[in-house]
């Protein structure tokens, strides 16, 4: 019994969900993109801090890259980023106590003394959950951080992710099938392989012809002729 030939529409449907597929998930990506993207300074759960003193020594060196995460309270032990009331600068220091106010107390791992400030339990942007590599060059002379606005990074991110899914989707020749391939029906005797195979390895030599022999007739070297009965004659 014949099998109906493949159509269009029947391709379409697969196709079509694969797509879906690849939208939904490009959308879930630039979400959590999105999430992860944006600056605990800003509101966001996620912040991305270089040290830039010594203060913390041996613990984080200077041009460290260290990682934060915004927590509802933070307790003695843990290494916060805050910016102090009056300063410009973000500060990674430890906490090493509290106050019956509830506010924080913070020292440097390689100060001697604590700090001036009482840093309130909501300000800080995160506590440090990951330490990264030193950086030395532009990135540690606050370009990136300082410049990275929340906007820009969401661009940034959300561009890469659409445009590696657009090239995924857009392609050619993935997910869709041949024009030729429509409308043409299987055959119902299948072609054995032997005849489509060649049994005979491939070689760079080329045949030598056969030698073609002359037909048994009269001799003509010397002129002579060979009669039937054995003797000789010339012409």
């Amino acid at each position: 019994m014949r099998r109906p030939a493949p159509t269009r529409s029947d391709a379409a449907g697969p196709q079509l969900a694969v797509r879906v597929g690849y939208a939904v998930a490009s959308l879930a990506l630039i979400a959590v993109v999105a999430v992860l993207a944006w600056p605990a300074r800003y509101g966001g759960p996620m912040g991305i801090t270089v040290v830039a003193g010594e203060s913390m020594l041996p613990t984080y060196e200077v041009g460290q890259v260290v990682v934060t995460a915004r927590s509802s309270s933070y307790e003695a032990g843990d290494v916060v980023v805050f910016q102090p009331a009056g300063y410009e600068a973000y500060v990674v220091h430890r906490i090493i106590g509290s106050e019956e106010s509830g506010g924080l107390l913070t020292q440097g791992d390689n100060n001697e003394f604590i700090d001036p400030w009482t840093v309130p339990q909501g300000d800080p942007i995160g506590k440090v959950v990951l330490a990264g590599p030193k950086c030395d060059h532009l990135w540690c002379n606050g370009f990136a951080v300082a410049r990275m606005t929340p906007a820009l990074m969401l661009s940034l991110g959300a561009s890469l992710v659409s445009f590696g899914i657009m090239v995924r989707l857009f392609r050619p020749g993935v997910g869709r099938h041949r024009p030729d391939s429509y409308g043409k029906e299987r055959p119902e005797t299948p072609i054995p392989a032997t005849h489509l195979i060649s049994p005979h390895p491939a070689t760079s030599q080329v045949p030598t012809p056969p030698v073609r022999r002359a037909p048994a007739g009269p001799d003509r070297r010397g002129g002579r002729h060979q009669r039937p009965d054995g003797v000789p004659s010339r012409s």
